[in-house]
Parts: structure tokens; C-alpha cells; sequence
């Protein structure tokens, strides 16, 4: 079988940053790149292996840096009142796992040890109580859908992440590029904690 030559498309510095690896994979329509360190070839990586555990904690730590930020921000707009409120209507309505966020705080009441109200809610809910309050200015969106819309990918990857159902190397429900565009943008639009007043 004749053997193919390779080509400098097919190579990457071993060091490359995760996110420009993605990037790379998209742009160049690419499955696998050679790893060099200089021009010595020392391994390979494919796409497959953005889907593998080890690469996880990558991704998480992103989300929850973000989920941290988004709750701090909710939690000095909205008070638990209103946010208890909230999920005990969309726990009557079954939505949202609504009700399993508030049989963990009312488990943690009763041992007295519960935290803040936002340390039980995931990012599915801090982005719909943010849209509910219309927080999304805040984030300089323009309406509710524009913030439902450019978090979809980061509470999908979460979701997937966090409540494994496919093994890993399964093909990720969401186009991990997006997930990092997003992320990015999220992250830059995020205001000073200063710039945030008590409600």
C-alpha cells in the first residue's frame, strides 16, 4: 500500500490552546492532526478525543467559572423570595427540574446547613431567571431569546457533561466550536461586580 506523505496541514504544535484545537478542527475540516514540537512528530490527537473524560475538566472549569459570575450576578438583582418563588411555580408546572432544586435546599434547611438559594440552581436556571427579570441588559442582550439563544451551547455541553448518557466517544450533542464562541462572548459581556447594585 502506498504510503502518504505528510503534509504541514496535518501538523499543529503539541502546545496548542484547546479552544484554537477546535477552532483548527472546524476551519480546516480536519479529524487529526500530527503533534510536533519543532519538526519532530511526537503524537497525534483527533477530534474524538475532545469527547474523551480527560478533557472534561477543560470544559467545566469554563462553565463553571461562568455559572459562578451569572448566580453572583443573579443573587444581587433578585431576592431569594422572588427565586424561590420562581421555582416553586415551575415545580408545579414539572419544568426545569425545578422540584429536585428545591428538595435539596429544603433537605439542607432542615439540617441547617443550607447555603445561598443560588448555590442550588444550575445554569439552566440562573439563565431562565435572568430572562424572567429581564437581567439580559445586564449582559447587553436585547431580548430574552438573544440570551436563551447564546447560552445554549454552554448549558447543553454542561448538561452532557455533567449527566453523562452517551459513552465518551460518542459524538457531543452540540457544536463544541459554538460552545466556545459563546463562552468567550459570555464571559467578555459579564459586568464588574461594581456595576451591579443590590435590587
Amino acid at each position: 500500500k502506498k504510503k502518504k506523505k505528510i503534509e504541514e496541514a496535518d501538523k499543529i504544535y503539541y502546545l496548542t490552546d484547546l479552544k484554537d484545537l477546535i477552532r483548527l478542527f472546524v476551519e480546516k475540516k480536519k479529524t487529526f492532526f500530527f503533534l510536533t514540537n519543532h519538526h519532530e512528530i511526537i503524537g497525534m490527537v483527533s477530534i474524538i478525543h475532545l469527547t474523551s473524560k480527560p478533557v472534561y475538566p477543560y470544559f467545566f472549569s469554563i462553565i463553571s467559572e461562568i455559572e459562578i459570575e451569572l448566580a453572583e450576578l443573579l443573587s444581587k438583582r433578585v431576592s431569594e423570595k422572588d427565586i424561590l418563588s420562581w421555582l416553586k411555580r415551575k415545580g408545579k408546572e414539572n419544568k426545569l427540574n425545578a422540584i429536585d432544586v428545591l428538595n435539596r435546599y429544603d433537605q439542607d434547611l432542615k439540617k441547617q446547613k443550607e447555603n445561598r438559594l443560588v448555590e442550588y440552581l444550575y445554569l439552566r436556571h440562573i439563565v431562565a431567571i435572568l430572562g424572567k427579570f429581564e437581567l439580559f441588559t445586564l449582559l447587553r442582550f436585547s431580548k430574552k431569546e438573544t440570551l436563551l439563544d447564546q447560552t445554549k451551547a454552554i448549558v447543553d455541553l454542561r448538561n452532557w457533561i455533567a449527566h453523562p448518557v452517551n459513552s465518551p466517544e460518542e459524538n457531543l450533542p452540540i457544536d463544541l466550536l459554538a460552545f466556545i464562541n459563546q463562552a468567550e462572548q459570555l464571559k467578555s459581556k459579564l459586568p464588574h461586580p461594581d456595576e451591579v447594585s443590590l435590587y
